[in-house]
């Protein structure tokens, strides 16, 4: 696990800039430090584990997506 210190940042765009309304406006985001693991979880792990792949896109391999946080 790789220990990801607290911080503040900016993200958005600003609105002349924006490629979509997500993106903006530009805000200050501050969060907490946390762990995060050094490895991809790949499909054919979370398969092995969970009993079923919930993924949208093929490959064994590759990262496992469309799952929620309380999931993992």
């Amino acid at each position: 696990m790789l220990l990801l210190p607290a911080g503040t940042f900016l993200m958005g765009a600003p609105y002349d800039k924006a490629v979509s309304a997500t993106k903006r406006p530009v805000r200050q985001i501050t969060r907490d430090s946390f762990l995060l693991d050094e490895y991809e979880l790949t499909r054919k792990k979370w398969s092995r584990v969970i009993g079923k792949n919930p993924a949208y896109f093929c490959g064994d391999d590759s990262p496992v997506e469309q799952v929620s946080g309380t999931d993992c």
